[in-house]
């Protein structure tokens, strides 16, 4: 397996569930976290129009052989972190804008750590899966959509 592409995959696995986690420590996150869920909806959905565009009907199958994988696995893991990002950012933000108002302190607890330690064991799964599975996939497809 080629280093560069195992390094790409796992950025593509990683990057949106990791700054949805890492925006949960910042007031700021209240505003970027609903960016980055509306960026990452749009690149998704951009890309598939793409693909159905120059490919016709046969580039939604082929839409789902690129991107059906990874969206599965990253999809549910970026929520199960954006959400509870969002609360903390919330609580953060009320803090820093509370102007005097008492406000309970976040509290970053074992619950939060083992939700990333499970959303990267699932995350490296996909990605060993989508290393392995993907191209025998995209040849079953394009063997389907060429002949």
């Amino acid at each position: 397996m080629d280093r560069k592409i195992f390094l790409s995959t796992l950025l593509i696995y990683f990057r949106y569930p990791a700054l949805a986690f890492l925006l949960g420590f910042c007031s700021i996150g209240i505003v970027l976290l609903p960016a980055l869920s509306a960026a990452y909806g749009f690149f998704l959905s951009f890309s598939v129009c793409c693909f159905t565009v120059f490919f016709g009907g046969d580039g939604v199958l082929l839409a789902l052989a690129v991107f059906g994988l990874r969206c599965v696995v990253t999809l549910p893991c970026y929520f199960a972190l954006a959400v509870p990002s969002l609360r903390n950012a919330a609580n953060l933000a009320a803090l820093s804008f509370g102007r005097g108002k008492r406000a309970q302190p976040v509290r970053y607890g074992s619950v939060w750590w083992k939700r990333l330690g499970v959303v990267a064991v699932i995350l490296s799964c996909g990605v060993m899966v989508d290393l392995f599975l993907s191209p025998a996939f995209l040849n079953l497809v394009l063997a389907k959509i060429l002949s």
